[in-house]
């Protein structure tokens, strides 16, 4: 009830609409401008009931709207903008248009008489001086001025053709959509009357008689293309036209008196106080910023330069609706229905065809009440968006209309709920996220199943007893030799340290098999794995240490040359270490770049099934060749070492600052096959850029899987990867 008439998307020609739907019901005169100043329904309701009181005094105030008899005048706002419109973006040289709005129809049944409908829209004309109305720049007081021109056979243009195929009728009508030379504003040429008619070349009919009554005739299925220039005419305006059309054609007469005429409207629009709505517009656009405010629609390109024509087809999507929906789109010209002219046009018909887009992208909806349907047509540039991609908005609209009209209100209540609530996924979008969000794989979740880093290490070992589990260079060791050596330092660390589950061991030692040994001995114990980078400055090294609170750090020295062996009672002692998967495995610490470092702690639950995932995926597999490439420092050193392990895979070790080494590194993947390894953007730059000089790209054909860490990788790079 107190919702805004103009708001709700109304404007001033159906507001005259409404005015004069008004006045009809009413005996009293009604005042224009208080419908426009209020503008809401309750403010209506309460208007007619005032119109059988006492006049208000300050009604009384107020210019009452009658004829003014004149033919000359300022144009309209509305006009103003169409005019200067087409002169910002069309130059004299163009001849396309944007503002044409062709009606076409269809010859029912009967014949309609050429000479008759010529008079008749002659009255037609005559009685809307709009549709003989001149639009001229005066430069004296520079501003647009019309001029209402006399009632002749010049003042519109009149054509005939006849054509064999529909197909014909489509070029015909885009040039009535698009030709820019069709009306002449100037003069006043605003309206013309297209007469299509269907022949067959092949007719032989040669009766002079019938030939001269058949070119006043127009039959069955022959068409009717009216067309307006939008400055004279709107969509709201073709009942109003076709309802004096029929009326002049079946009396040859139109009662041609008219309260006002558009030129009347256009006076008093000058007259009338713009301070209320200037407000209300400045208080909304008060503090926008054109660029941010800019609408961000999907476009697939961008132009160059503003004020272009912009090619455009449509994309038509039409809507059924169930309620019963009253009117007609066709106009009958006499009572017993020997003759009617049918609605005929869609936007289909010019489909394969380019008009020009008045807009970017414009949404229309069009009411068929014979089919009690809604068609709605997305007009857009061809220059900014693909077919494709306003095929599927359109879409898109059709799935949004589904869920407003059609929803039950338990899934959304319009009255309740605002509109962007509502999805517009596509059914085949929606499966396909449910299918990407559908991760989950079940890991070994049971606590049977699952084990520790350190027991899944030793099952692989006695699986894979001679494989080589680890190479450095010229150095190697298989599984079995890689187990005994981290048994033999499990139980020094235990029983020579008194290493006990929980406890945290730090581990500074650089990149060597002797590295790996320590690390799954921490893990045998039951300890932590703490790792401390020998490049760190002692420093840093010193505070990690005092914040683990470690009573151990393993560094390199040499060992003598005894040698010990392990008895059955030695293994009980490492198998019987009470360590579950939810315990620690190891802790790293931070860089410390942002203040100081700090610690995260990783249970061996995580470790696994990280790894585990890696297998599922296909990143990692038993077959591979992992290159341990990682410092330390950083975590990623550990899913190297352990992802290899622990499923029997061999993985390569490279010498202390190898990873640095361009020419050692790319050498190390070509002879040791590597075919999984992890780098930083950077390396993987300075590698590609390194086999380009010297064009020893199939070195690296034996790579399967390369993992880009600690910032996002060009695109560029992983093309030259793939390649």
């Amino acid at each position: 009830m107190n919702s805004n008439f103009f708001a709700l998307g109304g404007n001033s020609l159906l507001m005259m609409k409404l005015f004069y739907l008004y006045q009809t019901q009413n005996t009293k005169q009604m005042n224009i401008t208080l419908l426009f100043k209020l503008a809401t329904l309750r403010e209506h309701i309460q208007l007619l009931n005032d119109r059988n009181n006492e006049v208000k005094e300050d009604e009384q105030e107020e210019e009452e709207w009658k004829s003014l008899n004149i033919n000359k005048g300022f144009c309209s706002y509305a006009q103003e903008r169409i005019w200067l419109d087409e002169q910002i973006r069309f130059d004299t040289k163009n001849d396309l248009a944007i503002y044409n709005i062709p009606n076409v129809f269809r010859v029912m049944s009967g014949t309609l008489s050429i000479s008759r409908l010529r008079q008749s829209l002659l009255l037609v004309i005559e009685k809307h001086s709009i549709l003989r109305t001149s639009l001229n720049y005066d430069r004296d007081e520079q501003c647009l001025r019309q001029h209402i021109e006399p009632t002749n056979n010049e003042i519109y243009s009149f054509q005939v053709s006849s054509i064999p195929s529909k197909d014909d009728f489509d070029e015909i009508l885009l040039n009535e959509e698009t030709n820019g030379k069709l009306f002449d504003l100037s003069m006043g040429r605003v309206f013309r009357c297209h007469l299509i008619r269907f022949c067959s070349c092949s007719s032989s009919d040669n009766d002079e008689e019938s030939s001269r009554t058949a070119v006043d005739l127009l039959n069955d299925g022959d068409l009717i293309i009216f067309n307006f220039h939008h400055v004279a005419f709107d969509g709201s305006s073709t009942e109003i036209f076709l309802k004096d059309l029929k009326e002049a054609y079946l009396t040859n007469k139109l009662d041609t008196h008219l309260s006002l005429q558009y030129i009347d409207y256009s006076q008093y629009e000058r007259k009338m106080s713009m301070d209320d709505a200037r407000k209300y517009w400045q208080h909304l656009f008060d503090g926008y910023d054109e660029q941010e405010g800019q609408l961000q629609l999907p476009y697939d390109n961008k132009l160059l330069f503003s004020n272009q024509t912009l090619a455009v087809p449509f994309i038509q999507t039409t809507f059924q609706f169930e309620s019963s929906l009253s009117g007609s789109s066709y106009l009958c010209f006499n009572n017993n229905g020997d003759m009617r002219l049918s609605d005929y046009y869609t936007p289909d018909s010019a489909n394969s065809k380019s008009t020009i887009a008045k807009f970017d992208l414009t949404l229309y909806l069009n009411y068929d009440a014979d089919e009690k349907r809604i068609s709605c047509s997305f007009d857009y540039s061809r220059d900014l968006f693909e077919e494709s991609t306003v095929a599927k908005m359109a879409e898109q609209f059709q799935v949004l209309l589904k869920q407003l009209f059609f929803a039950s209100p338990t899934v959304f209540d319009l009255a309740r709920q605002p509109i962007y609530e509502l999805s517009i996924l596509l059914p085949e979008e929606l499966k396909l996220i449910q299918n990407m969000n559908n991760t989950y794989i079940d890991f070994t979740t049971s606590e049977e199943q699952m084990k520790c880093i350190h027991q899944q290490f030793t099952e692989t070992a006695n699986k894979n007893p001679q494989k080589l589990a680890v190479i450095l260079d010229e150095q190697s060791l298989t599984y079995t030799e890689l187990l005994v050596y981290v048994q033999h330092l499990s139980l020094s660390l235990m029983n020579d340290h008194h290493v006990v589950p929980g406890s945290i061991i730090c581990q500074c030692v650089e990149r060597s098999i002797e590295m790996v040994i320590g690390i799954l001995s921490i893990l045998t114990c039951g300890a932590v794995y703490c790792p401390l980078s020998p490049n760190d400055p002692e420093q840093r090294l010193q505070s990690l240490i005092q914040e683990t609170h470690s009573r151990l750090v393993i560094i390199h020295t040499l060992t003598g040359d005894n040698q010990t062996t392990l008895d059955e009672n030695d293994l009980d002692v490492l198998s019987n270490v009470q360590v579950t998967v939810e315990d620690v495995s190891y802790v790293i610490f931070t860089s410390g770049s942002t203040g100081r470092p700090k610690a995260v702690q990783i249970c061996h639950r995580n470790v696994v099934s990280c790894l585990q995932s890696l297998v599922k995926l296909g990143v990692m597999n038993v077959n591979d060749t992992v290159l341990q490439n990682c410092p330390v420092s950083f975590d990623i050193h550990v899913q190297e070492i352990f992802g290899a392990l622990f499923f029997g895979a061999t993985f390569i070790l490279l010498r202390p600052g190898g990873h640095l080494e361009t020419t050692y590194l790319s050498t190390i993947i070509e002879q040791k096959c590597i075919t999984y390894s992890i780098f930083v953007p950077t390396v993987i730059e300075t590698l590609i850029e390194y086999l380009s000089l010297r064009r020893r790209f199939d070195s690296m054909k034996t790579l399967r899987t390369v993992c880009s860490i600690g910032k996002r990788s060009d695109s560029k790079n992983e093309d030259e990867m793939e390649g």
